[in-house]
């Protein structure tokens, strides 16, 4: 269940009529397209380990990077005739057969189209730079004006700062200590050690990128799902859908050595100019 499609980045990119805000103390300009997939993350401090950091402004993708999104990328690749690119890039889907024995997984989730909307997995970190490479391309190319785009992963610090939105040192995104409601329901894709069945309860393994609820910027799924890559080779963060309650925090880390069903990615985009 999802509370709309994901908007796909070419269909983004492709609609850009700017429009100006300000934003610090620099006046920079982005479509009203662009803000809805990618959402404003202030200036502020987050605390990582223990040790507090200060995080400049940016944006980040409201949902994790879909099938959608992905396989747009995948038909660039192919058009270019980069065969080792292409081989870098493609999803290993044999790896849902290390995690479950679900067959059908293998040949359907990163290409049906009753899973367009579900997150990209196992996908190499390799991979998720050389996405994040193509997207900045593809949007410079196609924007107007003098604002540029840079993306790219996040480090472990913004994207803490990007889940916690505008509720600061808090264990999840939404802002409660815990990760279920009142109700004993979870509040998002996990392993359900410790809560009652909810409204997503039957997804077994991912769930769509837009669902349950936004945290207070917009972000979607900050908290299981899948686990994303960040900008530190190995180290994945925010939890998976196979995780406990208690391991899909803001501050929750996980490390892995290849492509996972566990594991995706958002991008972290950074405007300028004006």
């Amino acid at each position: 269940m999802t509370k709309g499609k994901t908007l796909s980045f070419v269909a983004i990119i492709a609609g850009i009529m700017l429009m100006s805000f300000i934003h610090g103390n620099e006046k920079k300009a982005v479509s009203k397209d662009f803000k809805k997939k990618f959402a404003l993350v202030p200036l502020g401090y987050v605390s990582v380990n223990g040790e507090r950091a200060q995080v400049g402004d940016f944006f980040i993708c409201r949902t994790e990077v879909s099938n959608t999104d992905y396989n747009a990328f995948l038909a660039d690749v192919k058009l270019s005739g980069n065969r080792q690119l292409m081989d870098l890039v493609q999803p290993d889907t044999k790896q849902w057969e290390v995690i479950c024995s679900n067959k059908a997984l293998v040949t359907r989730y990163h290409t049906q189209k009753i899973y367009a909307d579900y997150p990209v997995v196992n996908v190499s970190y390799e991979a998720a730079v050389e996405y994040c490479k193509w997207l900045t391309e593809k949007t410079n190319k196609e924007s107007s004006g003098n604002v540029t785009y840079e993306f790219r992963l996040p480090t472990r610090a913004e994207w803490i700062r990007a889940a916690e939105g505008n509720i600061h040192n808090v264990a999840y995104s939404w802002g409660g200590p815990e990760a279920y409601n009142s109700k004993g329901e979870l509040l998002c894709q996990c392993n359900r050690t410790t809560a009652h069945k909810g409204l997503f309860d039957m997804m077994t393994y991912t769930c769509p990128t837009v669902s349950y609820e936004a945290n207070s910027i917009g972000l979607y799924n900050m908290n299981g799902n899948v686990a994303e890559m960040i900008s530190e080779k190995g180290i994945a963060v925010g939890g998976s859908w196979a995780s406990k309650d208690s391991e899909v925090k803001n501050e929750s880390t996980m490390s892995y050595q290849a492509p996972s069903p566990l594991i995706g990615f958002r991008p972290l985009v950074v405007v300028t100019g004006n």
